[in-house]
């Protein structure tokens, strides 16, 4: 394992800021990566199994095709487990938007369960610490399931408990736009309920009386503050990173982190690279991407046969005018502001692989030991990184699960 690393690293020297790799220290950081329970709280790769002609037994290469995480690398990069996310774009606030977002996360579920049925060597579903310990103890990855975007509940609370039973084990208020749930940080037309709506209120009830987090990651700071005062479980942001680090609108201000620390909560910081720092790409590639969309529209959700013209298209750009990324030593900057501001014992990790996530030197799942490099180089002890890494997140899941109401009465 360890020659494996030290090559990654190699690879990666002047990315990682370093004139010299230490060789002790990687030897070290490939030891304790080794031993410590490692999760990753947002990982896109349902999206990509839908859409067909993916197969996650395979390796892939994000070079080539842009694929971040499949087996081979998830074993690699020894990812413990992962929080497989079911990712529903927002649509209209109407019946048939609705209807079509949940034949759409049917769809995502049922990807999800078929890895622990047709990969039943490798993934062992999971919805307690209990079962990532025995994946762990068994050679397996936990695989747990997390929701982005409370969008297909439609008007319908009941189907929060069926997701739940279904193995989802969070669930994220918004996304990119504001919905019957929640306003986004990011929706262009403003606020539409200064917070979270009152259905929205009955969601976060209700997560709370099953036992399922509430992830505040994307919503916008009001329904952030209106989710803390609603919830009497502690809350958690999937993948969001630090305002102050970089001010981009989908961060946390330091109020608010503060704020979901004395909630017993956890930040997992996400490494995506536009939310990390300032990049400015090339307007080239900005004017062929545009044009690729206004000729094939949403072509990724296409069917597989469809999506041959345009993916080969996609490919032709990225490799004419690559992507910038932000910096592994950037996403480390957000990782150490939070332990300053709020400790460690509520910040974690989300790379939001394959929903657009990745940095330079941290640009696919079998990358991950990198990080425990960096972190070992910022001076993190073997125990910070424990909790960093896993701990902490499956703390605030036992602690939520613990306030789990079966009967629905208190």
């Amino acid at each position: 394992m360890i020659a494996v690393l030290l090559g990654t690293v190699l690879i990666g020297t002047t990315v990682l800021g370093q004139d010299a790799v230490d060789l002790e220290l990687v030897e070290r950081a490939g030891d304790i990566h080794e031993r410590v329970f490692t999760i990753d709280s947002h990982v896109d790769t349902p999206t990509r199994m839908v859409r067909g002609g993916f197969d996650i037994a395979q390796r892939h290469s994000y070079a080539k095709d842009g694929s971040q995480v499949d087996i081979p690398r998830l074993r690699e990069g020894q990812l413990d487990a992962a929080f497989f996310v079911v990712f529903l774009p927002q649509g209209e606030l109407e019946s048939q938007g609705y209807k079509l977002a949940r034949e759409k996360a049917d769809l995502l579920f049922d990807a999800i369960a078929s890895l622990t049925i047709h990969h039943s060597d490798d993934f062992l579903s999971s919805v307690t610490s209990r079962d990532a310990s025995l994946a762990q103890s068994a050679g397996k990855i936990a695989a747990f399931v997390g929701i982005e975007n409370a969008y297909p509940l439609g008007d319908e609370i009941e189907l929060l408990s069926e997701y739940y039973r279904r193995g989802a084990r969070y669930i994220g208020l918004t996304h990119f736009a504001n919905n019957q749930i929640a306003d986004s940080s990011t929706d262009p037309s403003g606020p539409m309920w200064n917070g979270v709506s009152p259905f929205g209120m009955e969601v976060i009830a209700e997560a709370n009386r099953l036992g399922m987090l509430v992830d505040v990651s994307h919503a916008s700071d009001a329904a952030f503050w209106d989710v803390m005062e609603a919830s009497r479980s502690p809350v958690i942001a999937s993948h969001s990173g630090v305002y102050s680090v970089y001010p981009h609108p989908r961060n946390m201000k330091d109020d608010m982190l503060i704020a979901l620390a004395q909630n017993g909560g956890v930040v997992q910081i996400n490494g995506y690279s536009a939310y990390l720092r300032s990049l400015s790409q090339d307007p080239r590639r900005t004017n062929a991407l545009a044009s690729l969309r206004d000729q094939y529209g949403s072509w990724r959700n296409l069917p597989a046969s469809q999506r041959v013209e345009p993916e080969r298209i996609s490919q032709e750009i990225n490799m004419r005018y690559p992507q910038k990324l932000a910096y592994l030593s950037d996403l480390l900057d957000h990782i150490d502001y939070a332990v300053d501001l709020v400790g460690i014992d509520h910040v974690g990790i989300s790379m939001d692989f394959d929903g657009g996530g990745g940095v330079d030197g941290l640009s696919e799942v079998s990358d991950m030991q990198n990080l425990t490099v960096e972190l070992v180089r910022r001076g993190y002890s073997e125990e910070d990184i424990g909790k960093f890494w896993g701990l902490n997140l499956l703390r605030v899941l036992d602690q939520v699960q613990a306030t789990q109401v079966v009967s629905g009465t208190e």
